[in-house]
């Protein structure tokens, strides 16, 4: 009994992260990074923040879509140390789907998986 138990509540603990871990967010600040790159989405204002970590003189972007809209990309290739800002007006609990990138010139660049969120306004 005590192991029916056990074995009830790992699934319904496995069920609750997997469910939770693909819906989207709402309201709130999300921060992904990688080599060299760093973004921040801001649902509330609808906007992104990239951030370039590196001195390596490869651009980074984001690519995102809303619905059907996308994908585009936004980049930025203002140096070392800097960041810059892409505000949107998309329409509230739209979702949008996002990662990060460098460009890697002579290479594969090098992206996160995607994200979701859904827009704040």
């Amino acid at each position: 009994m005590r192991k029916t138990r056990n074995a009830a509540i790992i699934a319904l603990t496995a069920l609750a992260l997997t469910t939770t871990s693909t819906m989207p967010a709402s309201a709130s600040t999300r921060t992904i990074k990688t080599t060299g790159a760093k973004l921040k989405f801001h649902s509330k204002g609808d906007r992104f923040v990239l951030y370039d970590t590196a001195c390596d003189n490869h651009e980074i972007y984001v690519e995102w879509n809303v619905g059907t809209f996308g994908p585009i990309e936004e980049h930025f290739s203002g140096g070392c140390h800097k960041h810059r800002t892409f505000k949107h007006k998309w329409k509230k609990n739209a979702t949008v789907r996002y990662h990060l990138c460098r460009n890697v010139q002579w290479g594969s660049d090098n992206c996160t998986v995607y994200y979701k969120n859904n827009a704040g306004r």
